[in-house]
């Protein structure tokens, strides 16, 4: 709507009237067409939801239509003849008004957003723009002034904004508007020269809050970790939610380096304390990463991620754990990061390989079976060992890639020797947490004997008792499906953890081996001895084998022989090797 409406017909009317004969006839046709098209323009002008206002030349109300009264709650009769300053918000300055008036004087228009204030009192925003009305000297004559409310806009902007830079759950900043606050941080400590510190909180066991009371509860519990985490900060702190269990700390001025330790204690110390959710008691632990500037990054994307590789450390530590960001950790990053993506490349072009060690029966000396271990024959650095790329590949996928190529070809290997002509052994395959919890494990150890004719017994499933206390129920479960086909199970490095018969006799497994600490001092160690003793005597009583590893000594081998232990491996009878050695010594026992 514009106040070209107004003067349409007018100009058409104007145009004919001048062309035409002044005979009264046409006059008075003219003179009802046009109050035909007046009356027309006052029905479009009183059924448009835009609000139209005209004045005088002097800025008095002349006319309002009936979207302006909806608007701003003034009838006719209380603002017809008033200036439209009464309708003055107060929130503009003189400047303001002043580039209006401008405007509308050289121009003849103004256009734009303003802040006026309704009957009620009450503050909206409106879309305005204002014309003037000329006669036929210049001289202005009048101004419409068309507006409307934008309120609503303004409130689904704001929605839009708050999706965009808030988390709808606890209402704190998210990533993408905590890294903009961090980016304006940053600026502002370069330039005063002020350092400022990065927190990154991240919670424990969150996911087995949600699994076990519901996504309801664990939202519930969010919002009031943020509470803690808002109210444990200074004003001038910021706290984002940057991930579903994560938070960020910027601490926005750090006058001493003990700053972020001490803020660290205190918001584990306050999360440690219970929660209250669907009328239970929840205890959570939290784990922080830190960084700083400068000495950490100048920049947003560094300080974040050395922030989280600080964070990496401090769960490797344990809950309740805090951490600085330190250069050795980058560099480990990288290594870890490298040797991640040059296994990637390993499984693809067959770069892994197993050696195999001897187990050896004291009673008669003769090989008694072996343990597959895996190897990486790196193409410029040679064989690997798998202390230091095992470690990094259980802490992604990769484990069940290479664990499953693991156990496919130790099977294959016995078939090999097999088909060579030589005795059957038994072959022990060592496997990671993730392939044991694997809900796979089974069929795959199925298809892996079928697809080499072997029997189940043939081939020993090696756990550590770390993998079977993680979840001893489930733990249960799976060795049984294990043992009921068949498969023999060890558990490995004994002695290490629990070691108790209450609840090694829970688990159906065939046989302990030793940990090798406990081997390497026990000819002159009574405390290793005596552990050694005490697993001999609970194996001996569960009927179950026990083997020793890591036995580099004849003395260590003839003491553990007359401490009735049944088998030992170890680098004093041989040494760790490829098929073809081990098919070497099977040929010289035959």
């Amino acid at each position: 709507m514009s106040f070209f409406v107004l003067t349409r017909h007018w100009d058409t009317f104007k145009k004919k009237w001048q062309k035409s004969e002044k005979s009264e006839k046409e006059q008075c046709a003219a003179q009802r067409e046009l109050e035909y098209q007046l009356q027309l323009d006052q029905i479009i002008l009183e059924n448009t939801k835009e609000a139209v206002v005209i004045t005088d030349a002097d800025a008095s109300i002349l006319y309002i239509n009936q979207a302006y009264t909806q608007i701003t709650g003034y009838e006719p009769r209380e603002i017809i003849g008033e200036n439209p300053r009464v309708c003055k918000s107060g929130h503009h300055d003189q400047a303001f008004y002043e580039s209006m008036w401008n405007s509308l004087l050289q121009k003849g228009k103004w256009s734009g957003e303003i802040l006026d204030r309704r009957k009620n009192g009450e503050v909206y925003p409106k879309s305005l723009t204002i014309h003037a009305v000329y006669s036929k000297s210049g001289e202005i004559r009048n101004y419409i002034g068309i507006f409307t409310d934008i309120t609503e806009k303004r409130k689904v902007e704001k929605q839009l904004k708050d999706l965009l830079f808030y988390d709808p759950l606890t209402n704190l900043p998210n990533r993408t508007l905590f890294e903009k606050l961090l980016d304006q941080s940053l600026l502002n400590s370069q330039f005063h020269d002020k350092p400022l510190g990065l927190l990154c909180v991240d919670l424990a066991s969150f996911t087995d809050i949600n699994n076990t009371l519901g996504y309801k509860a664990g939202d519930d519990l969010l919002i009031q970790v943020s509470k803690r985490i808002r109210s444990g900060v200074r004003e001038t702190d910021t706290v984002s939610r940057s991930y579903s269990d994560q938070f960020m700390v910027l601490l926005s001025e750090v006058k001493l380096k003990d700053c972020p330790v001490l803020l660290s204690r205190r918001l584990l110390r306050a999360l440690q304390q219970p929660f209250h959710i669907a009328g239970e008691k929840i205890f959570v632990d939290a784990c922080i990463g830190i960084s700083l500037y400068p000495e950490d990054g100048i920049d947003t994307q560094s300080l974040v991620k050395h922030a989280h590789t600080a964070l990496n450390v401090a769960r490797k530590r344990g809950p309740g754990n805090y951490q600085y960001f330190h250069t050795q950790m980058r560099e480990d990053l990288v290594h870890r990061v490298t040797i991640e993506r040059e296994m990637h490349h390993a499984l693809e072009h067959k770069e892994f390989i197993l050696y195999y060690q001897p187990k050896y029966a004291l009673a008669t000396g003769q090989m008694a079976g072996v343990e597959a271990l895996m190897r990486w024959q790196h193409p410029q650095k040679g064989i690997i060992s798998p202390a230091e790329f095992i470690p990094i590949a259980e802490e992604s996928s990769l484990i069940r890639a290479i664990g499953e190529w693991g156990l496919k070809q130790a099977c294959y290997q016995v078939k090999v020797w097999q088909d060579q002509g030589m005795d059957v052994l038994p072959m022990a395959v060592n496997l990671s947490a993730k392939q044991f919890q694997d809900k796979g494990l089974l069929p795959l150890v199925l298809e892996s004997l079928e697809a080499n004719k072997l029997k189940p017994e043939w081939l020993e499933i090696e756990i550590t008792e770390s993998i079977l206390m993680e979840n001893p129920e489930d733990a249960v479960r799976s060795l049984r499906e294990l043992r009921k086909v068949g498969v023999q199970i060890a558990v490995d490095d004994f002695g290490t953890g629990y070691s108790s018969l209450a609840y090694l006799k829970k688990f159906p497994v065939n046989t302990l081996k030793i940990d090798q600490a406990f081997i390497t001092d026990i000819v002159c160690d009574a405390h290793d001895k005596a552990i050694v003793s005490s697993i001999l005597t609970m194996g001996q009583s569960l009927n179950l084998k026990v083997v020793a590893e890591g036995v580099e000594t004849k003395e260590q081998m003839d003491l553990l022989k007359a401490m009735g232990c049944e088998e030992v491996q170890g680098y004093y009878l041989s040494k760790p090797l490829p098929p073809e050695g081990i098919a070497e010594l099977l040929k010289k026992s035959n």
